[in-house]
């Protein structure tokens, strides 16, 4: 499935261990919802719908932001 460069660009500020599955939860959403190109606001209604919507804002921010919700500053 096509992605626009902005979906690929949030997606791979994911760490690296989850992206595959984040991927295919992306796809699944735009096949769900006829969607035929990922865009970023793909990306974040695929994470709201799971409940990861306040993780969105930290892949838009400095790598490493969403790593630091997850696990503390250390």
């Amino acid at each position: 499935m096509p992605w626009d460069k902005e979906a690929l660009t949030a997606i791979m500020k994911a760490p690296k261990f989850v992206r595959k599955v984040a991927v295919g939860n992306v796809e699944d959403y735009a096949q769900e919802h006829d969607i035929d190109k990922i865009t970023l606001k793909t990306v974040k209604a695929q994470a709201e719908q799971v409940g990861m919507g306040r993780f969105m804002s930290d892949l838009g921010a400095k790598p490493g932001g969403i790593l630091k919700r997850l696990f503390g500053k250390r």
